[in-house]
């Protein structure tokens, strides 16, 4: 064949391709960064369709050109996660709806999984549709359901339950757990035994203060795409924007900001602020490196990515000196000595996908939060690194640390986990609000602040009482992501991503 007639015959192959649709926005919002709803191809009873995978199973689903065939309806979803459970790892459990949700306008059905009667905890399943039909399903179920023991006969009085028993050496194990539940005028304290021994206990709230009205909330319009953000010690707000290639340095009086370049250099994704004030920020552009804004000399430097140093993430401060940067893939956490200008050898992480990290100023101690692996990485002060499986399977994100113990959030759910860092021992605290997680901060009064994606709450956590206050986002600007930080005077910052807008909230 000649060249021009070859050249057409493949020009008009490619032109009989489907063109393949990225994840739709609502199963890009169930993962922390858009690099993990990447699809590749999935055939599901042979429908061409892409995923994303956790554990080696299906995560995020969806069809490579259109729409999944399922109705908008409980009985239809059912039937399709039935006939496909197999290629979504769910074994022998089958799908029982456990209610709806709206989620950006989209419809979401949520769907548990039980077996002769037996509900999984910590699982669940998500089928999403817009007006038109099916946009896909996030598929949050643990690996090893196939392996799963029959739950034997029923016990009158006693309550069961499967759980996912974790080890530190990353092995996990479905069981049959007894439920144990006791409670208190505010709590039920839920216990998982097995053979005796509790593995795990999580602590339920039962009543809420109501909804804070006398907060005062304030919003700011920057544009952009405000991202991450911290106060300093005098409660100037600094605030990355990595669409605008910007650091934004907000008056908290005014709510004024004055925006830092950092072109030529891209992409200011996380950020902290050192004791001296100074800004640094990851550039998360690939090679781009690591970013200093100095307010003393109002000038910005950017540092180059430490041998075999990837897109540079969130950086974290330590008492010596240093600034710790995390590398989301490959997992590494990147050391810069900050006296000398250079980079110390990188830490090969033991999980998958760091997040943030986490500094411990009771043993220089730091804990990095590994999303997909469900993970943290304690990295010790005098060296050694060691695994930390967390009890949930939501996807550990943010953290916080304060009087000896590091708090962090769940990616995909409401729930405060509670490292405590002498022990090594977490707990799980589960507010009244349930959806999916976020940012989290410690104020100067030890109450812990999470931020609430698309749920429309900050929860307000008190460590002493064990309870939560939840206060109302005004509903324009509820996009929050990655942002949240508590001033010096107590208030609350927090950015709405997808609004351009920055928001202070005032507690009385």
């Amino acid at each position: 064949m000649s060249t021009p007639r070859l050249c057409l015959a493949l020009l008009l192959g490619l032109a009989a391709l489907p063109a393949q649709q990225p994840a739709p926005r609502v199963l890009q919002d169930q993962v922390p960064c858009r690099e993990l709803a990447a699809g590749q191809a999935l055939q599901l009873g042979g429908r061409a369709c892409l995923s994303t995978t956790r554990f080696d199973l299906p995560y995020l689903v969806w069809d490579l050109t259109d729409h999944l065939p399922i109705r908008n309806d409980d009985d239809s979803a059912v039937a399709w996660l039935r006939a496909h459970a197999r290629e979504l790892g769910h074994g022998a459990f089958t799908p029982v709806p456990a209610g709806t949700r709206d989620w950006n306008g989209d419809t979401v059905r949520i769907f548990s999984l039980e077996r002769d009667g037996v509900r999984l905890d910590d699982a669940d399943i998500w089928v999403c549709f817009d007006a038109d039909g099916c946009l896909g399903l996030v598929n949050r179920v643990p690996p090893g359901l196939d392996g799963a023991p029959a739950p034997g006969p029923e016990v009158a009085g006693v309550e069961r339950c499967y759980k996912v028993q974790r080890a530190r050496d990353g092995t996990n194990r479905v069981v049959v757990a007894t439920v144990r539940r006791t409670r208190t005028p505010t709590h039920e304290l839920v216990d998982f035994v097995v053979d005796g021994t509790a593995f795990g206990r999580e602590h339920v709230q039962r009543v809420t203060v109501e909804p804070d009205s006398a907060a005062t909330v304030t919003e700011y319009f920057f544009g952009g795409f405000p991202d991450q953000l911290q106060a300093d010690a005098r409660g100037v707000i600094w605030c990355s924007d990595p669409s605008g290639n910007r650091i934004l340095e907000i008056d908290p009086q005014t709510g004024s900001a004055i925006p830092h370049s950092t072109l030529p250099w891209r992409q200011p994704d996380g950020l902290c602020v050192d004791p001296n004030g100074r800004v640094w920020t990851g550039l998360y552009t690939s090679g781009n490196g690591l970013g200093l804004f100095d307010r003393n000399t109002n000038t910005f430097t950017r540092f180059p990515v430490p041998p075999g140093g990837g897109s540079l993430a969130i950086p974290t401060w330590h008492h010596n000196g240093s600034i710790y940067v995390t590398q989301h893939s490959p997992a590494r956490l990147h050391e810069f000595v900050v006296a000398t200008s250079t980079w110390q050898p990188s830490v090969v992480l033991p999980g998958a996908w760091p997040v943030s990290a986490t500094y411990d100023s009771t043993t220089g101690d730091m804990f990095v939060m590994q999303y997909q692996s469900n993970s943290i990485a304690r990295i010790a002060d005098g060296g050694g690194v060691s695994n930390l499986p967390t009890p949930q399977f939501s996807g550990p994100s943010f953290s916080a640390a304060a009087n000896g113990k590091v708090w962090f959030s769940y990616w995909n759910s409401t729930q405060i986990g509670e490292l405590d860092v002498a022990t090594g021992t977490m707990s799980t605290f589960t507010p009244t609000i349930s959806g999916a997680g976020g940012p989290i901060d410690v104020g100067p009064n030890g109450h812990v602040y999470l931020g609430t994606r698309n749920t429309g709450y900050i929860i307000e956590y008190d460590p002493v009482a064990g309870t939560t206050t939840n206060h109302l986002i005004p509903s324009g600007s509820r996009s929050l992501k990655d942002g949240l930080t508590v001033a010096p005077d107590g208030t609350v910052w927090f950015t709405s991503s997808g609004t351009g807008r920055v928001v202070r909230m005032t507690l009385p």
